[in-house]
């Protein structure tokens, strides 16, 4: 009996014709029913009347039917009644005695219970059901392969789908084409809603979290999410939140952080706290439509100056000292319009200067094209536009086809106590009543033949008939975006100052 019923088997109805088989060739030693019977099921109506394990002392097994309540309603069970299975030891001086009491109730699911003294027993536990299956991958005659099952039920294989009625919570596993999306060869969690982990989660390759807010909370005020090797044997950083409102983002020691975009790396923060880019020259701080407000530095800004990268210095030419000795007549104050704009006149500062329109009328009347030197700068952008989700948080409903069992409703008349005129009456009314449909299903060998019993009489599993429906739920709505202007096209004029101050004093000294 005990190699028959493992937790975890998912084909009870053949272990059932199994221990079926058994008892018909043990005969008499068994249980005279058997024989007597020709080998039949002779299943006794013990209603009503409720045992307690002691009472099973004197039998190797039984199996009865009875109300559910009498066996405290396996999972189940049907409609107020139930098939029950008791095993007792052979050695029965008590309950227990030759080995502890077991009953299985056979109904809509199966389910197992143990005595747990001679008076008591242990609460009911189900092992599989026809509405826990939800699809079988690999060979169906193989637990070995994939099983995948929900609510109390019980998964083998190596690759796993547990789904609920709200829809899938966890797939792992190496099948494509899992319910939920395609999850080629890829151990990973899918979670459209929520997965709460009390103690840890670890994840083989890949972690997919799907949705339209906020994704992944840490609460603790010092909690952090670390970066190890593939070796899982040194910590190469940490980000982690911490006092003073402020976010933390480390590399541990001989490692260092990179900012990275369009798949290069572009700025690199080295373990000294040196904050540089990834290629010598070739990036900007800031562009024309973006730039800072100012700079603070202890010391003014470093530029190369190397003979070795240089053509020869050659000397001013007469126009070029005449349009500096004219720039430098230009030079005044002046200030900012949107200085102007935010502080007024009276407190918007004043700046020295010109501007490079004017710089660049003098330097066209002298005959010298003004973008020909490196301090005359003019830049254009085009307009840039970010793609913005308008119905963040929107929800839908929507249909998707599921596999269920079909249900049969009929009506009956019930009596019921109604009160009526303060009065208790027996009265009949009609009830619906909804039973899961079977049917008994031929039983065929690989060849497709029929496999038949000892009286020749074709062999049957009883299945679920099952059918195809819509079934509702709520559901993200599909993301509608839309173009939002975040910078309009333009351009702008810019001196390289330190360029143009040695231009002007040329022109002086000359």
């Amino acid at each position: 009996m005990a190699d028959l019923f493992r937790p975890g088997d998912r084909d009870y109805v053949t272990k059932l014709n199994q221990l079926w088989q058994q008892f018909q060739a043990a005969g008499n030693p068994v249980n005279p029913v058997f024989s007597t019977f020709g080998g039949s099921w002779a299943i006794p109506d013990t209603r009503p009347g409720k045992k307690l394990p002691q009472e099973y002392k004197n039998y190797a097994s039984v199996i009865e039917f009875n109300e559910s309540v009498n066996f405290d309603n396996p999972p189940g069970s049907g409609v107020g009644y139930a098939y029950v299975m008791t095993v007792a030891g052979f050695n029965s001086s008590g309950a227990g005695g030759g080995g502890t009491p077991v009953q299985l109730s056979i109904g809509d699911s199966v389910a197992m219970r143990r005595a747990v003294s001679a008076t008591s027993w242990g609460p009911w536990k189900r092992l599989a059901s026809y509405d826990d299956v939800i699809a079988i991958f690999g060979s169906p005659s193989s637990v070995g392969q994939t099983l995948v099952v929900g609510g109390d039920g019980i998964s083998r294989g190596a690759s796993m789908l547990v789904q609920t009625g709200g829809g899938t919570v966890i797939a792992m596993g190496n099948k494509s084409g899992l319910v939920g999306g395609n999850f080629d060869n890829t151990p990973m969690i899918y979670a459209p809603s929520i997965i709460e982990c009390n103690t840890g989660m670890r994840l083989g390759n890949q972690l997919q979290i799907k949705g339209g807010s906020e994704l992944i909370r840490l609460t603790d005020d010092l909690a952090y999410v670390s970066f190890w090797n593939s070796s899982a044997t040194t910590r190469m950083g940490y980000i982690q939140g911490g006092v003073n409102s402020r976010i933390e983002v480390h590399a541990a020691a001989n490692h260092y952080l990179m900012l990275s975009a369009n798949g290069s790396g572009r700025a690199i923060i080295d373990g000294n706290g040196n904050f540089y880019p990834t290629t010598d020259g070739g990036q900007y701080n800031g562009i024309a439509a973006n730039r800072w407000a100012g700079i603070y530095s202890t010391t003014g800004a470093i530029q190369t100056s190397d003979a070795r990268k240089k053509t020869a210095v050659q000397p001013f030419a007469a126009a070029m000292r005449a349009a500096a000795r004219e720039m430098h007549d230009s030079i005044g104050v002046y200030q900012w319009l949107d200085a102007v704009a935010e502080k007024g006149e009276d407190k918007a500062r004043w700046h020295i200067g010109l501007t490079v329109q004017h710089a660049i009328s003098i330097l066209e009347k002298h005959g010298i094209d003004p973008f020909s030197l490196g301090f005359i700068c003019h830049d254009v952008w085009s307009a840039e536009y970010e793609k913005r989700q308008t119905n963040m948080g929107e929800k839908v409903i929507k249909h998707r086809e599921v596999r269920q069992q079909k249900v049969a409703v009929h009506e009956r008349d019930q009596e019921v106590i109604e009160i009526i005129d303060d009065k208790p009456v027996l009265v009949v009314r009609p009830v619906v009543i909804k039973e899961p449909m079977f049917i008994d299903a031929p039983v065929s060998r690989p060849d497709g033949s029929p496999v038949v019993d000892e009286s020749g009489q074709q062999m049957t599993v009883r299945l679920p008939v099952m059918e195809t429906v819509s079934e509702p739920y709520e559901a993200d709505a599909d993301p509608v975006y839309e173009d939002v202007l975040i910078r309009e096209a333009g351009d702008g004029f810019s001196f390289r100052y330190d360029e143009l101050t040695l231009f002007i004093l040329a022109g002086l000294t000359g």
